[in-house]
């Protein structure tokens, strides 16, 4: 009995608990030490794809955040799937887009036709690769509000390089402060002030990976394109513009969104400048009407920088500009009345018979006997200015001239 008691006792309890704890340690720090000195040599495979683990490349890669893989869309896989230039050493260069076509090889693709992977092929610097847009370790999905691509955060990711307007000069992009333009924006204040996640970002007018040259045809941006595509979202507008006579015009004269909204600068419809600025844009196409325009009551005051008169498009409408001989249109016989009264309350026949547009130097659009009396007018107006400009010239010879250049005769005379 006493030789088992000394056997089991406290003594030899803590050996065999210190012997196991030795083993457990060696079991952890044997690896270790193995997969650190086996992958000194150069050319010497890392362990397997399916043994390697975010930790297993910890162990070297120590400055990298792998806190945020966790939240990572890439979380289930290993490196090596990413970085397939990790599995032996020396490491290559795992950074290039190719290494994400393992598992996007379309979305590789179609970036690889796009204006970035064109410029990245012509090894341009600065060009955005995967990476540069979705992130690192740290990849969320879109939906995720911590998403670099996520909406809120979409038009900051694109402004690191569209924002900043040395690199933009450097790289000969057109709109060197698109960023902040579209900041000031309705899309932008609508999306960031708003929080209007149906507010349009960059990728919903220029496309995500597929963004072309806005001359290539299969642009979003395409001039033959930009309807449809500010048709995504104001499908009505779009709609209305179809009907309207710019609508039927063919594709090569019709005026597009772009033309009267502009582009990354898209201000608010009712905004003072957009209403000055629409009646200029209307004059890039109506010259003619646009001088006449100029000449009336409504022209002059918007002329001095006040909106608050009619412009075009509150007589002729906006998208749906129809023909005044068409009776939907905001000028036939039957809604003039009913235009005319948005600022005129009073309006009546009589009120609706003024001619706008009228210009009385044209005897063929001027109507009868207007024609005639813009040149009675601007004969006796002409006439009486020479009649009385001459009678002061004469009254002048007469009064100074003469009686100057008789002194004059007369001093000459007595020297």
């Amino acid at each position: 009995m006493a030789r088992k008691d000394r056997g089991w006792g406290p003594r030899r309890r803590s050996r065999r608990g210190l012997l196991s704890l030795a083993l457990l340690l060696a079991s952890v720090l044997l690896p270790v030490g193995a997969g650190i000195g086996g992958g000194g040599g150069e050319g010497t495979s890392a362990p397997a794809r399916g043994d390697l683990s975010s930790k297993d490349c910890g162990r070297c890669h120590q400055e990298y955040p792998y806190d945020k893989l966790p939240a990572s869309v890439h979380r289930e896989f290993f490196c090596t799937l990413c970085h397939e230039g990790a599995r032996k050493l020396p490491h290559e260069d795992p950074r290039s887009p190719e290494n994400c076509a393992r598992c996007h090889e379309e979305i590789v693709r179609v970036y690889g036709e796009s204006v970035h992977g064109e410029a990245w092929r012509r090894g341009v610097p600065d060009v955005p690769t995967c990476g540069s847009c979705h992130g690192g370790h740290d990849i969320r999905p879109k939906g995720d509000p911590q998403s670099r691509v996520f909406p809120f955060n979409l038009p900051r990711t694109c402004g690191r390089c569209h924002g900043d307007v040395e690199l933009a000069r450097a790289h000969e992009i057109p709109v060197p402060e698109a960023y902040q333009q579209y900041l000031e924006s309705v899309h932008g204040q609508g999306l960031l002030k708003g929080g209007l996640l149906v507010a349009a970002t960059c990728v919903d007018c220029h496309g995500s990976h597929d963004i072309r040259p806005n001359d290539d045809p299969r642009s979003r941006l395409y001039r033959d394109r930009v309807g449809e595509t500010c048709g995504t979202c104001h499908l009505g507008v779009l709609e209305e513009l179809q009907k309207s006579v710019h609508g039927r015009l063919p594709p090569e004269e019709a005026p597009t969104c772009i033309d009267c909204h502009r582009t990354h600068a898209i201000p608010p419809p009712y905004e003072r400048g957009f209403r000055l600025a629409s009646v200029l844009a209307c004059a890039e196409c109506h010259p003619e009407l646009f001088e006449t325009y100029r000449e009336t009551y409504h022209g002059q005051v918007t002329a001095l920088g006040y909106a608050g008169v009619a412009t075009c498009a509150d007589c002729h409408g906006n998208h749906l500009i129809l023909p005044a001989e068409e009776p939907g249109s905001t000028l036939s016989r039957e809604n003039l009345q009913g235009t005319c009264r948005k600022c005129h309350p009073r309006a009546n026949e009589n009120f609706v018979e003024f001619i706008p547009h009228v210009n009385p130097r044209d005897p063929r659009s001027a109507p009868r006997g207007l024609y005639a009396v813009w040149l009675f007018m601007t004969l006796l107006l002409v006439g009486v200015f020479g009649v009385f400009g001459l009678h002061t010239l004469l009254w002048v010879v007469r009064g100074y001239l003469i009686p100057a250049l008789g002194g004059l005769h007369r001093r000459a005379r007595a020297a």
